[in-house]
């Protein structure tokens, strides 16, 4: 296998993600230059075993042994170090914004077409699987033409005033990667862009004339429109949301789950079984006849972050770290809650990771299964499929009004209501 090998300009929060994303989790790429180092990351750097280090990155671009490039040096230096790795014939991966005057970015869209050079910005959300499958169902049909957009971006917190200073501002550090996603998701072209924005935060962003609150409409060129709201700070955390309206239904992702898409359209809806829109608590079994087979256990996921913690509390016997009252030491826990000592062991967790790669042919399996009862008791059972509320389920279970009961030869039919009773016994 072919090893890349990177060099990195540019060691501040977003440089030192990629560095580590690399380091950690790429067996076919290496960092083995970086250049233009502070002197807070020289420690930093060396502790990681760089090969070569740059006083500057023209000097780095004469190394033969890079073959491509991270460019996430500030946004006013992004330009000009796209321009003299493209001359020395590296592969490109930079930060957006490419630079903040418009003329600029075509001369380098032009300069990276002619010199023939592999060239991405880092818009990473097109990669989001949620996002991802908003994407295909646009791409399907399954929502007809978009038709309305929309979109929401909230920070947890705003980035320091020393960054801010040479971000290029709110729309080009921070909603840029929203303009992109609604171009990416109606591939149409922009006509008129409108925006209002303010500052709640820190007085000093509205001094250095930006802002830390927006509401952006694109209207796009077949009429459609999209609507984005940014905030740099989200006191509940990371925000992330998008909804595409279209004349046959509607695609979105949720903002609690990792997997929280879902579409509707004329049939109703569908989506993720235990993304938490129907429930405050789902409960899954990894008893041995399950999807998920552990030999015994489950798993509850909730979106309450109070349910969570005391879940996670009971699940310990209560013994916690948090809030201790004393400080006895790294050994010292205490027992704030009783609670049950339930935990998979790690033969069955090893257990329930093998299943996972089975799922699908599991889930395929288990239809065909249901298919073949459907087909056996058609003309001998009244059936009816459960309500699309929940047809995440994949494929509709039996809900019998009638059950025939054969026991000893002899054959009874069940009454509706012990047939209810029955199935609120049944796994």
């Amino acid at each position: 296998m072919k090893q890349i090998k990177f060099g990195l300009v540019g060691l501040g929060r977003i440089g030192k993600i990629h560095f580590e994303n690399i380091r950690l989790n790429c067996e076919n790429a290496s960092v083995i230059a970086v250049s233009d180092l502070g002197p807070d990351n020289v420690k930093w750097i060396n502790k990681r075993g760089v090969k070569h280090i740059y006083d500057s990155f023209s000097s780095m671009m004469l190394n033969d042994e890079i073959n491509a490039v991270i460019i996430s040096s500030p946004t006013s230096l992004h330009s000009e170090h796209i321009i003299q790795a493209a001359h020395a014939g590296k592969a490109i991966f930079c930060e957006k914004p490419i630079d903040l005057s418009l003329e600029r970015v075509k001369k380098i869209h032009a300069l990276v077409k002619e010199l023939k050079i592999p060239f991405m910005v880092g818009f990473n959300r097109r990669y989001d699987p949620s996002l991802m499958k908003v994407k295909s169902d646009i791409k399907n049909g399954i929502i007809g033409k978009p038709q309305i957009i929309k979109i929401t971006s909230r920070d947890p917190e705003p980035p320091s005033i020393d960054y801010i200073k040479t971000s290029g501002g709110l729309f080009l550090d921070m909603a840029i990667h929203d303009f992109d996603i609604a171009c990416f998701m109606n591939q149409q072209k922009v006509i008129s862009v409108y925006s209002s924005g303010t500052v709640f935060g820190n007085p000093n962003i509205k001094k250095l004339g930006d802002l830390d609150t927006a509401i952006t409409t694109l209207t796009f060129e077949n009429g459609s429109i999209a609507s984005i709201d940014n905030s740099r700070k989200s006191a509940y955390g990371y925000d992330q949301r998008i909804e595409v309206f279209g004349n046959l239904g509607i695609t979105a992702s949720n903002n609690k789950l990792a997997d929280s898409h879902y579409f509707v359209d004329s049939n109703g809806s569908k989506q993720m079984c235990g993304n938490g829109n129907l429930a405050d608590i789902s409960v899954f079994s990894f008893h041995p006849v399950k999807h998920i087979a552990c030999g015994e256990g489950g798993m509850l996921t909730t979106n309450s972050k109070i349910l969570y913690d005391k879940l996670t509390l009971l699940r310990t016997h209560g013994i916690t770290k948090n809030n201790i009252s004393e400080n006895h030491g790294g050994w010292f826990y205490e027992m704030q809650k009783l609670g049950f000592n339930y935990r998979l062991t790690d033969i069955q967790s090893a257990l329930g990771i093998t299943q996972l790669a089975k799922n699908e042919k599991g889930v395929i399996r288990r239809n065909e299964i249901a298919t073949r009862y459907k087909e056996a008791f058609r003309n001998k059972i009244k059936f009816q499929s459960l309500p699309n509320l929940i047809d995440n389920l994949r494929n509709d279970p039996l809900c019998l009004n009638d059950i025939v009961c054969i026991s000893k030869g002899k054959t009874r039919k069940l009454g509706k209501n012990v047939v209810e009773n029955i199935f609120k016994f049944l796994h």
